[in-house]
């Protein structure tokens, strides 16, 4: 069974329900570094030696691989104190390596794939405790996390919920074939949908803040739906499928904005929200919100579930 360990590209390192392992995604801001920057730069930022380095020769990218001695269960009747403990010291870590807080932490790179070069500088396995002593500043690794979900995440024009909405289907788009490649499942690939809308779901300069639990669920399994029964980056290209959708809306110009937001609206509306306040989230007229609503009445139309 060994060739199958070097069949994927990626893996997905931690079982549902454990977290064997704390990975991190160094992208250096997007720059190409050399081979022994990306080998080396946990001592050059005095983080501890990972278990395992795996890097792309073409950029020099890599993935860090921490390894728990003791793993730490998740879930929602799992002890609340190591998970926020774990957290807390990935956060810390996040911060001193300057890792991407964009990557969600569910599939990494083969360290057994031929496509990567991988190095072990350290063999044994750490106590979260013992990673902990590494972190110097708590709230550097708070901050980390929430410059990233802040950046660039003006609310466009049609709201909160279309901002998510964007935002997460663009990252689904990305990721969708790793997460097949990797024969993780589509309950895998909805998680990663659904952590990635939780942590854009932040709005501190909005009157009305961030959107409730619920809505950010709905938009999260709208989205991984639509996505991992339909797209297909490596078939389309993410970037000239996204071109090409959005020129197809353009010329469709009303009839494709009502096709898009009317499903968003109903469900908004089933809430309990005013037709007025569906009107601000999405940016359209209170008036159209009801010509809306009464249109999917007639025709029968289920809203995104």
């Amino acid at each position: 069974m060994l060739s199958a360990a070097f069949a994927y590209t990626h893996i997905q390192f931690n079982p549902p329900g454990l977290r064997y392992w704390l990975v991190f995604d160094l992208d250096f801001g997007g720059r190409d570094v050399s081979l022994d920057t990306a080998r080396w730069y946990y001592e050059d930022v005095l983080a501890p030696p990972p278990n395992i380095i795996v890097i792309n020769p073409k950029n020099g990218h890599a993935h860090y691989y921490y390894a728990l001695m003791t793993p730490v269960v998740r879930g929602e009747n799992a002890r609340r104190r190591p998970q926020d403990f774990a957290d807390a010291v990935y956060r810390g870590l996040g911060a001193m390596l300057d890792a991407d807080p964009d990557y969600r932490g569910l599939i990494g790179r083969n360290p057994l794939h031929p496509a990567h070069i991988s190095f072990t500088p350290c063999e044994r396995p750490y106590e979260l405790a013992e990673l902990d002593e590494y972190v110097s500043d708590r709230r550097a690794g708070r901050a980390w996390l929430k410059a990233a979900r802040e950046a660039g995440r003006d609310v466009n024009s049609r709201g909160r919920n279309c901002t998510i909405f964007d935002a997460t289907r663009r990252w689904a788009y990305q990721w969708v074939d790793q997460y097949r490649h990797v024969n993780s499942g589509f309950d895998v690939f909805a998680s990663a949908c659904m952590r990635h809308a939780e942590a854009l779901n932040v709005f501190p300069g909005h009157t009305n803040g961030a959107l409730p639990f619920g809505e950010i669920k709905s938009i999260a399994r709208s989205v991984s739906t639509w996505v991992w029964r339909h797209y297909s980056a490596t078939q389309k290209g993410s970037d000239s499928f996204f071109s090409d959708l959005q020129s197809e809306r353009g010329k469709k110009k009303g009839s494709a904005k009502r096709i898009e937001l009317a499903p968003i609206a109903k469900r908004l509306s089933e809430s309990g929200m005013s037709h007025r306040r569906v009107a601000e989230e999405l940016g359209v007229d209170h008036k159209t919100i009801g010509n809306w609503l009464r249109r999917l009445d007639a025709s029968g139309e289920k809203p995104i579930r």
